[in-house]
């Protein structure tokens, strides 16, 4: 798609990184080809992502002088189903951290 004709044109098909979530490696064909092309799997786990993100991001690295332009790491951040329960929940964290009560969204919160 859009990315890899955006990097073909810029000239950086060698340095283009996906993070996806982890079962997608195992669709065929299209998740072996991701994993060959050393796109990184995440479980969804801070715990068990924290070591994986660490080496994928140190096997990354390369000299600079050679490519002249840094890696590029796309991430798709994905959200989750809204339900009652859901809106409970976040508007008793909002309550209970002085934040901005919203009645219509979930208030977006962060790991790591």
């Amino acid at each position: 798609g859009f990315f890899y004709g955006f990097a073909k044109r810029k000239n950086r098909l060698g340095a283009i990184k996906f993070l996806v979530k982890d079962p997608i490696k195992f669709f065929p064909f299209f998740g072996w080809g991701m994993w060959l092309l050393d796109w990184l799997f995440l479980k969804r786990s801070f715990e068990k992502d924290k070591v994986r993100l660490e080496k994928a991001l140190a096997s990354y690295s390369y000299d600079t002088t050679v490519l002249k332009e840094p890696l590029w790491l796309v991430l798709f951040p994905e959200g989750t189903r809204r339900n009652h329960k859901k809106i409970l929940d976040a508007q008793a964290f909002c309550k209970k951290n002085d934040l901005p009560i919203m009645k219509h969204a979930l208030y977006p919160r962060k790991r790591g």
